[in-house]
This record gives C-alpha cells, sequence and structure tokens, in this order.
C-alpha cells in the first residue's frame, strides 16, 4: 500500500523564511513542489549565504581529494571560527600540493641529468673537451646499435652503454664525414644529447637528489600531519556545507512576492498536524498552512508503506515502476505469488535447502542486497514446501528395493510403487508426495495432460483475473464504477461465458450453448464500450496470457529432467562400478546439480517476474509515479537530498 499524501501550501515572511526552511529541513517530511510560475508569481532567489557557502564547499572537497580522506561523515553546527579553519587548511594544503609538485619537477629533472651524466661517464666523455674536437665530429645520443652499425659506411668509433631500457651511443667520426653521417642518423631515429647541458658533474647531481628527496619527504610528512589533524573536520565541513547549500537553494522551488515565499508541497497525511504545529511554533504563528485539492491527474509523490514481512518485495515493485498515487500498490500481491511461481517451478527439498542456507549466507555477508535476499529466501521455503508436494529431493523421487527396506526395518517405511524404468517394469520405494509432476496425467474434456500442466493454466487463470480485479478496484476509484465494470469485469465475464459455452457444448452441464454465447456477446459489447477498438484485439491475448502460464510446469520439468541425467545416466553407473569411481559419482553430482541449482534459480526468478511483469501488471498496472523524497535529514542520508 502507499502512504496517504495531502497537498499543503505554506506563506511565510521572508523575515522567518530561514526558521521555516530549518524546521522543514529537521523535520523531514515536505515534499517539494517547484514554482512553475503559479498564482503568477516569480521564482524565489536563493539566500544570500548561498554564494560564499558554494565558494567553501568548493574548498572543502579540494582539500578532501588532496588527503583522499574516505571517513564517515558526522552531522554538525559549525560558525565562523570553523570557516576560518577552513579557509587555512586550505591555504596550508595548497601551498604543500604547490611544493610538492615544484620538488617532483626538480627531482625528475635532476634524476634524468644523473642517469645521462654516468652514461656519459661509463662512455668516458670529456664534455669540456668535445666541444674542443677539431678534426673529429662527436655524436651521443640513444639510438639502435645495430641499426645503425649496419647502415654506416664510413670510418668510426662506436660505443654503447645500456641505460634503463634504452642505449646511450656515443660515435667519432672524421669532420669531412659529419653531413653524410647526419642523414644517417636522422634516418635511422637517432635521438641527439646535447652534451654541453650535462655539464655538472654526476656527485653534485647525486648530492641534489638527495636533497630534493629529503624536502619532498618533508612535504609529504607535513601534508600527512595535516591530513590526520584535520580530515575528519573537513569530512564534517563538506556535509555541513552541502545541507546548508540545499536550505540556501531551496528558496529556488517556491513562488515569491516582495514581502513573503509561498511553498507548495506533499507531506504524509497522518503527519499533517505535526508539521503545522511545528512551523507555527518555529515562527511565532506567522506562517499560514492551507490544504490544497489533488486533482486526479496530479503528480503526488508515493511512498510505498508496506509491513516490514512484505517490505522487501518492493524490489521487485520499483524494478518494474512505482505505482501512480491513485493505483494499488502490487507489492502485496508479489509477496505471495512470486515466491508461488518461484517454488512451482523449482520444487525440490534438497535444492530449496541449498537455496536458503545460500540467501541467508548472502544476506548476512552482503547487506546490500539483503532486500532481494529476503525475496529468495522466501521463494527458497515456498520451493521446500513445494519439493515435499511434488516427492522430490535432489532430484530422486523413489530409492530402490533395497534401500527403501532398509529404511522401513528404521521405522520409515515409504509406498511401494511398479515404475516403468529403462525400458522394464521395476519395483521401487517412492517418497510421499501430493502430485507428480514427471508422471501425473489429467483428463480435461477427453484431453490428457500432464497434472502440472493442468495446475499451472489454473493458477494462471487466477493470477490473470486477480490481476483484472486489481484493475476494477483501480478504475472505479478513479473514474468510477460504471467504467471499472466495461473496462474490467466484462474480461471476467467474457471467460464465463466462454466457460458456459464450452460445457454446454459438451453437455457437462444442463444449460444450452447460447446461453454461453449471449454472455460473451454482452461481455464484447461492454469491452468496446469501456476500451473500444483495443478491447477486441486484446480478447485473444487474454487466453494466451493464461497457456502463457504452462511455463510454471514446463520449467520445473526441464530441472527435473536435468537431476535425473545427473543421477542416474550419469552418477549412479560411477558408483556401481565402486571404488574410486564412487568418489567420481560424488563429484558429478556435485558439479551436475550445482549447474542445476544455478539455473534452477535463476530460471524461476526470470520466468516469475516475466509472468507478473508481462501477463498480470498489464491488467492494472499502469506506473508513473514519482518518489516521495523529503526536504530534509532523510533524503540528506540516502543521498538523495
Amino acid at each position: 500500500m502507499s502512504e496517504a499524501m495531502t497537498k499543503i501550501r505554506i506563506i511565510t515572511p521572508h523575515s522567518v523564511g530561514v526558521r521555516v526552511i530549518d524546521t522543514l529541513y529537521n523535520l523531514s517530511l515536505f515534499h517539494v513542489n517547484p514554482s512553475n510560475g503559479e498564482y503568477n508569481l516569480g521564482k524565489g532567489n536563493p539566500l544570500a549565504t548561498a554564494e560564499s557557502l558554494s565558494s567553501s564547499l568548493l574548498k572543502a572537497k579540494a582539500i578532501l581529494q588532496e588527503f583522499g580522506s574516505e571517513l564517515l561523515s558526522h552531522e554538525r553546527t559549525f560558525g565562523k571560527k570553523e570557516m576560518n579553519q577552513l579557509e587555512t587548511v586550505h591555504h596550508d594544503v595548497f601551498r604543500l600540493r604547490e611544493q610538492e609538485q615544484t620538488l617532483t619537477s626538480q627531482l625528475q629533472k635532476a634524476t634524468e641529468e644523473h642517469e645521462i651524466s654516468s652514461g656519459l661517464d661509463a662512455l668516458g666523455i670529456d664534455r669540456t673537451l668535445v666541444q674542443k674536437l677539431h678534426y673529429v665530429a662527436c655524436f651521443v645520443g640513444f639510438c639502435a646499435p645495430e641499426t645503425l652499425q649496419s647502415r654506416l659506411k664510413v670510418t668510426h668509433e662506436f660505443k654503447q652503454v645500456p641505460l634503463g631500457q634504452k642505449i646511450l651511443c656515443a660515435l667519432f667520426v672524421q669532420k669531412k664525414d659529419e653531413l653524410l653521417v647526419r642523414v644517417v642518423l636522422q634516418e635511422t631515429g637517432w635521438v641527439q644529447v646535447a652534451v654541453e647541458q650535462y655539464m655538472t658533474s654526476t656527485a653534485q647531481l647525486k648530492k641534489q637528489i638527495t636533497h630534493l628527496t629529503t624536502e619532498l619527504r618533508a612535504c609529504e610528512k607535513e601534508k600527512e600531519q595535516l591530513r590526520k589533524a584535520h580530515a575528519q573536520f573537513i569530512t564534517d565541513v563538506e556535509l555541513y556545507l552541502d545541507i546548508e547549500i540545499k536550505k540556501a537553494e531551496l528558496p529556488l522551488q517556491f513562488a515569491t512576492t516582495a514581502q513573503s515565499f509561498v511553498a507548495t508541497g506533499f507531506v504524509p497525511s497522518r503527519h499533517l498536524a505535526r508539521i503545522t504545529k511545528t512551523l507555527e511554533y518555529a515562527t511565532r504563528k506567522r506562517v499560514t498552512i492551507e490544504e490544497l485539492h489533488v486533482d486526479h491527474d496530479e503528480a503526488v509523490p508515493v511512498q510505498l508503506a508496506n509491513k516490514k514481512t512484505v517490505r522487501s518485495f518492493e524490489v521487485l515493485t520499483k524494478l518494474y515502476e512505482l505505482p501512480s498515487y491513485f493505483e494499488a500498490d502490487p507489492t502485496s500481491l508479489l509477496f505471495i505469488t512470486f515466491p508461488l511461481f518461484f517454488g512451482i517451478m523449482l520444487g525440490d527439498v534438497g535444492y530449496g535447502f541449498v537455496t536458503l542456507a545460500l540467501f541467508l549466507f548472502l544476506r548476512k555477508k552482503k547487506p546490500d542486497i539483503k532486500a532481494w535476499c529476503n525475496v529468495l529466501i522466501y521463494a527458497s521455503i515456498v520451493s521446500i514446501f513445494f519439493g515435499f508436494v511434488y516427492g522430490e529431493y535432489f532430484g530422486f523421487e523413489s530409492v530402490s528395493v533395497e534401500t527403501g527396506s532398509a529404511l522401513c526395518k528404521r521405522g520409515l517405511c515409504l509406498v511401494k510403487e511398479i515404475v516403468e524404468g529403462h525400458g522394464a517394469l521395476e519395483v521401487v520405494y517412492t517418497f510421499p508426495r501430493l502430485l507428480n509432476r514427471v508422471h501425473g496425467n489429467v483428463a480435461i474434456g477427453g484431453l490428457e495432460l500432464p497434472s502440472i500442466m493442468a495446475f499451472s493454466i489454473f493458477i494462471g487463470a487466477l493470477h490473470v483475473n486477480l490481476g483484472l480485479l486489481i484493475g476494477f478496484y483501480n478504475v472505479w476509484k478513479a473514474h468510477g464504477l460504471k467504467l471499472a465494470v466495461l473496462e474490467k469485469l466484462s474480461w471476467i465475464v467474457l471467460e464465463i461465458g466462454l466457460v458456459v459455452l464450452v460445457l454446454g457444448l459438451s453437455s457437462v452441464i444442463p444449460v444450452h450453448w447460447i446461453v454461453g454465447t449471449l454472455i460473451m456477446i454482452v461481455s464484447v459489447i461492454g469491452l468496446c464500450l469501456g476500451e473500444g477498438v483495443k478491447g477486441l484485439i486484446e480478447i485473444p491475448a487474454l487466453f494466451s496470457n493464461m497457456l502463457s502460464y504452462m511455463r510454471l510446469g514446463a520449467v520445473g520439468l526441464a530441472s527435473v529432467g536435468l537431476a535425473v541425467v545427473v543421477n542416474e545416466s550419469l552418477a549412479l553407473p560411477m558408483f556401481e562400478k565402486g571404488g574410486f569411481f564412487i568418489l567420481g559419482g560424488m563429484l558429478i553430482m556435485l558439479v551436475g546439480h550445482g549447474i542445476n541449482i544455478a539455473l534452477g534459480v535463476i530460471g524461476p526468478f526470470l520466468h516469475s517476474v516475466r509472468l507478473h511483469y508481462v501477463e498480470c501488471f498489464s491488467k492494472f498496472f499502469h506506473g508513473g509515479g514519482i518518489e516521495y523524497i523529503p526536504f530534509g535529514k532523510k533524503a540528506q542520508t540516502e543521498g538523495e537530498l
């Protein structure tokens, strides 16, 4: 169900506007409707503090980005002293950041110089003499030695030394070959090193690197001290400023006059008296609160208000769409029918206990998916129930005569049956059951159907008609009884007419088939009046929707089939061989049933969701609701303010 909402209008002078905003924030009950020029009034302006608050918030965020802090924030109140402290911390942090960047750049440059200078020393190059050579040209740079030497056709002396992943080379040639060699160097990807730029000795560079490293560490240490001393403070300040900005910008959603502002929105009806009393107290009764009429086509915020046991299933409702304020919340329906469909399909005692244990474990380890785990925990419990109904335990429906006799001697006697297996009749002891979904059949009008399929169609008919009844309630509530009868009840009358027609033709009931035909004609006329041509087009879809529920049986039978293959065709032959083959059989059962359980969760989940969203919800659910997000602490906590 959804929380009842009341639309209100709050009118108050600008002089108490801040008090009103603070009160609304603390109450966390008022869902604001932004002003769209109602009452021919303009939009409000943010409070005077908005600009300075925004500037301070940017500084707080910048500091936290530098700190890399992920501390939890606490809601506190701060004054001018704390804002001055924020400015001081911001100045210190970014002074250190600039200093750190300068030192890092200098250290990187010194390290590169030291590396190349070390390479020049290893090559035996005297930087002062290289520039004084008259008969020999000297080239120093990075290159691929093999490629370069294969291209040189002149007399030369070549030296090389590895520097990391690159190779520093020195090439000496006669002056007359200098131009020719330059061309070759350019073609082979030579990267020239200007020797004259590396006049500082290696020892001096090493000393410089040590000094810069020490300063950089001191800078990082000071920054870490700042982080430890102020990270929590800045985290709390950020939250405080974020809240204050939201308050300062709230008047942008109000209508305004020269002397007052007008705020329109929704509050839960049960809290109307509380919000009225609190605002009057905060403003010394300088506020007017009016209840407003809500039109049916108006966008009213929706807050689902289900009991604790049902609340987890709201995730399935929201996965589809939030219901509008004026229609029924389908969460309670999902609470009943989703686990039912899941259990009908999975329906195995062993599988049910495994999935139950799995989702109980996940709920404990992953609190963020607690609602989904709760949904599947209910579904697993229903699966266990239907496992007893079907008499299935990890795909086993029976045990051998030897095992059955041994169990009976211990006081657990099973039912002895003769079944056909592997082309021959054999005696087995079957587990107790109410419905044999694999071998059970039922005759309907001379047609033999698997019992589980007939049961699925019956469930489908109930589910679809339940959707029509909910749709009847929604239309009645929104547009009146007449349209509800024509638009929704006509479908149920159509089904009744069809049943009477079929039973009359089959002589099952003493009613002429014409009666059923007349009932169907009346229902079709009602559909035309209620839904127009669309109703006529959708008549075949109604019955195809019901037949779609046969997947409840089909998916379950597929799961049973896979379990039987794992047990009888793969694992049992291994067990019969004995010895180490028993371990192989156990492994096959573990892997096979593990895969089947995974498929048994995914398949029933998806098909259950589909049967609700497509077959049932289409009969009554339109959605389009907007979520109730009150201005205040609650929304701030949820990150939706």
